[in-house]
């Protein structure tokens, strides 16, 4: 008898140990690979150099050009690639998804992924960086690579630190507080209805051009239309909460979802809004929902990088081409997928090479002006006439770019204000600052939900590609605006749960 439990129990246990063994596989082995893979696959999607037409024309991407390849600028760019690969495999272990794994996508797909395609092509978004200038682009890689050791070097410390410590939750939110930004969500809804127009809030064009009549450039503007605009956020963020958690009648709870859902529509519209503010939002209204059912962060890096390399340039050709066999064409060939990581929209790469060029051989770091700009973001220019630009803007001048509305990422920014110093003092504050969130939210899984942290941390997920790519100023602003429309969650009153 006894020996036959033993041989169930020992059976038991090599079943449950088989079962994990597809899961490890996945984490260490196909998902890595599979990462390593699709550049390759992106860089073959390039058509030849020298070929004549062979990028889509509505995606405004030169065609190839016939240059040397220069082994060590894709030896170090690779050993970014291997660096956030690692690293990815790692924090995917630790979160289903966090601060620094979307850190981790962002630095695989914009500083790995898309300057692989863009050297391929020989010309880097905003056409004043190309392949040939070898000492400008490993200038980049330098500065990328000292911000990677950094990191990891800065996280391993931390880790080690944190480990088997509390962390701040911060203040609770409660049933009253959802009412309360439930109506301001309302009138803040109807407020931009009324200003903009219902049109304007369905169309992207429509609400930029309503928005610039209706209020003037500046920071302020920035942070007022983000709070409006936000408050139907942090609605539907509490409602969520308080379908699981109130004390209130299930129909009622209900329809404090419905109601704050169909504001959060109307407010923030896919089509009528930015696509980093769309992104950010229903990423954390989706992380809310589904948070329980995550076991591993793989399914959130599948999802983000496929979206980023493959999804988005997908609806990018399916939007901008002139006709549908035109579309259907670059499509089924799949010569969409590398030339649309040449676009503007993924400048993050180049501005880096931009910006070492600006601080190398230019003007010269700024020592800490622009960060002076963006702690001091609130006072108007009518008092600060020299109040700096955003640092993308300024490289964009000193360089005789193309556009001035371009990225500038925290690695940017930290060579633009104090040099390759600055590098190293950016990356280990915002690391330092994602594991403290990161940790605050995940160790104490259960009672994060009903703090203001627990409820906005997920659209902090959201908004770290915002803030990952830049520029500061701009982010700051949004991220600031967008955090104060969830302050009202916090009112309560007494004998009210």
């Amino acid at each position: 008898m006894v020996r036959a439990l033993g041989k169930l129990n020992a059976r038991s246990d090599l079943g449950r140990f088989s079962a994990r063994i597809p899961r490890g596989v996945l984490a260490y082995v196909l998902a890595p690979l599979l990462l390593a893979l699709l550049p390759i696959v992106l860089w073959l999607s390039v058509p030849l150099s020298g070929a004549s037409g062979g990028t889509p024309i509505w995606l405004t991407v030169p065609d190839p050009v016939v240059f040397s390849v220069d082994p060590v600028f894709l030896v170090s760019l690779g050993l970014v690639g291997f660096l956030s690969i690692v690293m990815l495999v790692v924090e995917a272990s630790l979160a289903p998804f966090s601060l620094h794994l979307a850190h981790w996508v962002f630095v695989y797909v914009f500083f790995f992924a898309a300057p692989i395609v863009q050297y391929k092509i020989g010309v880097f978004p905003w056409e004043a960086l190309t392949s040939f200038e070898t000492n400008t682009l490993l200038l980049a890689n330098t500065a990328i690579l000292l911000w990677c050791i950094v990191w990891i070097l800065v996280r391993v410390a931390q880790l080690g630190m944190l480990a088997g410590r509390s962390v701040p939750l911060g203040p609770r939110i409660s049933g009253p507080g959802v009412g309360t930004c439930l109506v301001l969500a309302f009138f803040a809804t109807v407020y931009l209805i009324l200003t903009f127009g219902p049109v304007a809030l369905l169309t992207r064009a429509g609400y930029t051009e309503a928005l610039g009549d209706a209020f003037t450039a500046s920071s302020s503007r920035a942070i007022l239309d983000k709070l409006l605009r936000g408050l139907p956020v942090a609605a539907a963020a509490g409602a969520l909460w308080y379908l699981r958690s109130g004390g209130a009648p299930l129909l009622v709870r209900l329809g404090l979802v419905v109601a704050s859902l169909g504001l959060l529509l109307v407010a923030d519209f896919p089509l009528g809004s930015a696509r980093y503010w769309v992104g950010a939002i229903y990423i954390g209204i989706l992380l809310m929902v589904s948070k329980r059912y995550l076991r591993s962060g793989w399914p959130f890096v599948a999802s983000l990088v496929g979206g980023l390399l493959v999804l988005f340039p997908f609806l990018s050709t399916l939007r901008t081409s002139t006709s549908l066999g035109e579309a259907l064409t670059f499509v089924s060939g799949f010569n969409f997928l590398g030339p649309s990581l040449a676009t503007g929209d993924f400048d993050a790469y180049s501005m880096v090479g931009y910006t070492a060029s600006y601080v190398e051989n230019g003007p010269g770091i700024t020592y800490g002006r622009q960060l002076l700009g963006v702690l001091l973001f609130f006072v108007p220019r009518s008092l600060w006439p020299n109040k700096p630009i955003g640092s993308g803007a300024t490289i964009a001048g000193e360089e005789n770019l193309i556009f001035n509305n371009v990225s500038s990422s925290p690695i940017a920014e930290g060579l633009i204000n104090f040099g390759w110093v600055g590098v190293v003092l950016f990356a280990v504050v915002l690391c330092l600052l994602f594991g403290l969130l990161d940790a605050a939210y995940w160790r104490t899984d259960g009672v994060s939900r009903g703090t203001l942290l627990g409820t906005i941390y997920p659209f902090y997920v959201g908004f770290a590609f915002f803030l990952l790519r830049g520029d500061m100023l701009s982010a700051s602003a949004f991220i600031i605006g967008f955090s104060v429309a969830f302050l009202p969650l916090m009112i309560r009153l007494p004998g009210i749960r």
